[in-house]
């Protein structure tokens, strides 16, 4: 399933070391990464396979099951890790994505 602009997806997700959670676009086209980073919520947003964008917060998160939730708007990207959130800023709404991991 495609959540579009304005929607919500909810999940959970076990993020040890190196593991992310990816979204993808309808082609299949990577759009965006969740993961912890040296205890760090890191949140990638990416064109053509390149990185575009980075968004951090938190200090400390250990590797574990989070509850994830990430909602998309016409000017943002906000991705929150049981109580950190990350909120990107962008330039034009993301496609209709869904989760590929």
């Amino acid at each position: 399933d495609f959540a579009a602009c304005g929607d919500a997806i909810y999940l959970q997700a076990d993020l040890p070391s190196g593991v992310n959670v990816r979204f993808d676009d309808k082609t299949g086209q990577q759009l965006m990464t969740i993961e912890i980073l040296s205890g760090v919520l890191t949140v990638k947003l990416y064109n053509n396979g390149s990185v575009v964008q980075t968004g951090t917060a938190g200090s400390g998160m250990t590797e574990k099951t989070y509850g994830v939730e990430v909602v998309t708007s016409q000017s943002s990207v906000t991705v929150t890790l049981d109580f950190v959130s990350v909120n990107i800023a962008i330039a034009t709404p993301l496609p209709m994505i869904k989760l590929a991991t």
